[in-house]
Parts: C-alpha cells; sequence; structure tokens
C-alpha cells in the first residue's frame, strides 16, 4: 500500500513579489496589533468606581417620634367599612356548613327566642343531658369550680341559640374571650369559627340563625362572645389627634376605670357616672373582655380596649361615642398601701403595676389633652362608682410614697445580690 502524498503549498507564479510580501508581513502584523491597542479603551470602556458624595443629617431633617411611627404604621380613627367592591372579602357562603349541631339534641325542636338567646348547659361527661336552661341577652359565662349547677367548670359545656339582627351591609367581626376552652360558632349553619381563633366577614342586612357551642378546660370558666361591626383598634400615639379633633370643651376632664375581670356572670360592670356637669372622657381598660354599663350622664367621649375580644360599651339613651384602644389601665393604680414583694438571691419582684397614680394623669393628659380627675380600679367586680379616687395632691403622695417604699426595697435586694463571699460571714451594719 502506498504511503500518501505530503500535502504542498504552491507558490504563485509570481515568486519574487512573494518573497517581498512575506518581509512585509511581520511589520504589517506589528502596526495592526497596535492599532488593536489604542483602540481598545474606546470599543470596550472600563467601569468607572463612583464615590457618593458624603452626606450630614441633623436633627431638623429627622421627623419627630409620632410622624415616624404613623409613617411606619398609619392609624386612623374607627370608621365605618368601606364599600370598595375590588376589596377581597369573606362572605358566608365562603364558609362550610355543618352537618349537625348541638341544637339537634338538646333542642331538637328547634325553639328560638323572640329576643335574646337561649342557653343549654351540660356536663361533658354526659353531653347528651341539659342539665339547666335559661333564655339570656348575651353570650357569656363566669364562674368557678363548681358554683354554676355543680358543673365543674373543667367538665362545663354550653349551647347557645338565638337571632342575629343585622342592621346594614358591612364588614362584621366574629371573636371570643375563652381562656382555656374552644368553640364553634356558626351563622345559619355555617360555621365561622371552631377552635380558638376569630374571622372577620361581610354580611348583608337581615337575620340570621347564630348557634354557639362551648367546651371549656379548666377549673374557671370565662367567656365573652361578640359579632360586632369591624373597628381599628387605635394605637396610644395615634390618640392626641383624633381627640383634638373632636373639639371637645376647654373644662372636660377625664376618668379612668381599670379591673382584671368582670365578678358577674355574664362579665356585666356597671358604671355610675360622676356627678354634675362638666365634660367627661371615660377610660375603660380590663384584662379579660367586660360588658361595661354606664348609668347616668353621658361621656363625651369613651375610650375602651378589648374590642376583638368581645368587650362593649352600653349606655342608658343607646348613643354613645366610641373609640377601641390597644392600651390597657392597671387596676391597682389606686392603691395606697405597701403591695406585697419578696426578694430571692438579689431578685426582686412585686405583684402589682410599678406606676404611681402621678405618672398615669400624665399619661392620660398626654393622650387625651385634658386632666386625669379621678380613678376608679378594681381586681374583680360587677359596679363602680366614678370616681372612686379624687385627682388631688394628697391622693398623689400616698400613691408616690408607695413607689417610694418598692424602690427602697429593690435597692436593698440589689445590695443584698451582689455581697461576695467575704461579705458573707460579717455583720450586718
Amino acid at each position: 500500500m502506498k504511503p500518501k502524498n505530503t500535502p504542498r503549498i504552491h507558490e504563485s507564479a509570481n515568486h519574487q513579489g512573494g518573497q517581498r510580501l512575506k518581509t512585509l508581513l511581520p511589520s504589517l502584523a506589528l502596526l495592526l496589533a497596535l492599532a488593536a491597542i489604542a483602540a481598545y479603551p474606546l470599543l470596550h470602556p472600563q467601569e468607572q468606581e463612583i464615590t457618593p458624595p458624603s452626606q450630614s443629617i441633623d436633627e431638623s431633617s429627622v421627623p419627630p417620634a409620632s410622624q415616624r411611627a404613623a409613617a411606619a404604621e398609619p392609624l386612623t380613627a374607627p370608621i365605618p367599612p368601606s364599600d370598595d367592591k375590588n376589596e377581597p372579602r369573606n362572605t358566608l357562603d365562603q364558609y362550610p356548613k355543618a352537618e349537625s349541631t348541638w341544637g339537634d339534641t338538646l333542642n331538637p325542636g328547634g325553639t328560638v327566642p323572640a329576643q335574646g338567646y337561649a342557653a343549654y348547659y351540660i356536663n361533658q361527661k354526659n353531653p347528651r343531658q341539659t342539665i339547666a336552661q335559661e333564655n339570656v341577652t348575651s353570650i357569656a359565662m363566669n364562674y368557678a369550680w363548681d358554683e354554676f349547677h355543680g358543673i365543674p367548670s373543667e367538665q362545663f359545656g354550653a349551647y347557645w341559640v338565638g337571632r342575629l339582627h343585622v342592621p346594614q351591609k358591612a364588614q362584621y367581626s366574629v371573636s371570643g374571650d375563652l381562656s382555656w376552652a374552644k368553640m364553634r360558632v356558626l351563622l345559619n349553619k355555617h360555621i365561622l369559627i371552631e377552635g380558638d381563633r376569630g374571622t372577620s366577614l361581610e354580611l348583608d342586612a337581615g337575620d340570621y340563625l347564630l348557634e354557639v357551642e362551648y367546651l371549656n378546660n379548666w377549673h374557671t370558666v370565662g367567656f365573652q362572645f361578640a359579632i360586632t361591626p369591624a373597628v381599628t383598634e387605635l394605637y396610644e400615639d395615634a390618640l392626641p389627634a383624633i381627640i383634638a379633633a373632636q373639639k371637645l370643651p376647654a373644662d372636660t376632664v377625664a376618668y379612668a376605670v381599670g379591673v382584671y375581670e368582670s365578678a358577674s356572670r355574664d362579665n356585666h360592670i356597671l358604671l355610675q357616672a360622676p356627678a354634675g356637669d362638666t365634660p367627661y372622657i371615660l377610660l375603660l381598660g380590663s384584662y379579660n373582655a367586660v360588658q361595661w354599663g354606664i348609668s347616668g350622664r353621658t361621656p363625651a367621649l369613651v375610650i375602651y380596649n378589648g374590642a376583638w375580644h368581645g368587650s362593649s360599651v352600653r349606655n342608658d339613651d343607646g348613643n354613645i361615642p366610641l373609640l377601641a384602644w390597644k392600651g390597657n389601665i392597671d387596676y391597682d393604680l389606686g392603691e395606697q398601701k405597701a403591695r406585697e414583694c419578696s426578694c430571692h438571691g438579689g431578685n426582686f419582684y412585686c405583684e402589682g403595676n410599678r406606676n404611681t397614680l402621678g405618672e398615669f394623669a400624665e399619661r392620660v393628659r398626654t393622650m387625651t389633652g385634658f386632666p386625669l380627675a379621678g380613678f376608679s380600679g378594681k381586681y374583680s367586680t360587677d359596679a363602680l362608682n366614678i370616681p372612686e379616687i379624687v385627682i388631688n395632691a394628697e391622693n398623689l403622695a400616698a400613691s408616690a410614697q408607695v413607689q417610694a417604699d418598692i424602690d427602697a426595697q429593690r435597692r436593698a435586694c440589689t445590695k443584698k445580690g451582689e455581697a461576695g463571699f467575704e461579705d458573707i460571714m460579717k455583720k450586718d451594719s
């Protein structure tokens, strides 16, 4: 087999011209390379490092804290729900329907009272037997141990049924103050809640069948249920501007009421309005939900907390301006005797709040723009007069002295905790 021929380069006929071209090629190549280098920056500009100008910030360029808070979280006064059709909303038909309710067993005839609610009380150990039945004006229960029809609190159950009247189409909040318990809420057999979390939905005007099933799991029963028009619970720093916009009379004063809970079975607390004719703002605070009632002259404005958990406010004439509020009021602000305190290893603990009546009065003036004229407070009660304590120099001094004594105990406790090993055996000086 013959080997393949080696490829050959064919020269042009003009051999001498080719030789001269060969000698010029290196020079041409060098010129082209230099031209490319010179043109590169124009064709491929380099990125420039830009140093921003230095900035200085002075106090005049920083908005006040209240403006910063408002910018971070806009706050508005409670207003009627928007009718914006583009806003997504829950409607009743979006909630699933129950296959059965406790009423099928406890109220097989489907009896519904003309007003209020029919309440059926059971023991969870024998749930098909009604221990007691009554008609009530609200869905609530508050008792301890077995003080209610001998039903142990941790075995208590209840079923309420009634007609709910919705006066106008709007967004409504459905909620309950439950403690250690759970509930199921049904509206026209639709399950709005099953557990312990509230909800909100848009309801058309009309009448609805409302059923609430409740199971308690604690040694006390504390329950308050509510369906109310949706409101905005305000932060404290939003109140001054809103109250100022009400243009209340210059001689308006403020009264405050603080409780932990109601002592009545239906969570009501009746407040007796202050005497005289001076216009007043009323601030109401509670830990558990309360149904506040005001007897006597109507306040110019009521600021109350716990709206989402079912707290409500009513008065004799049924017309009262309300603001829902996220704050709270300590029930023991008016204490004029030392509270129980303890010191263990330098750790100091004292029952109750750490604010004086004077400090709270300053807070109220900041919130409302008006002076605090009186305070009423109790851990648990079903009625209070407004005020129980008048804000005067004597009561302010007594409250301040209680706090001063506590502060002295705290300092002594801290000092004791700072003692070293060599100090232990030394006598107290």
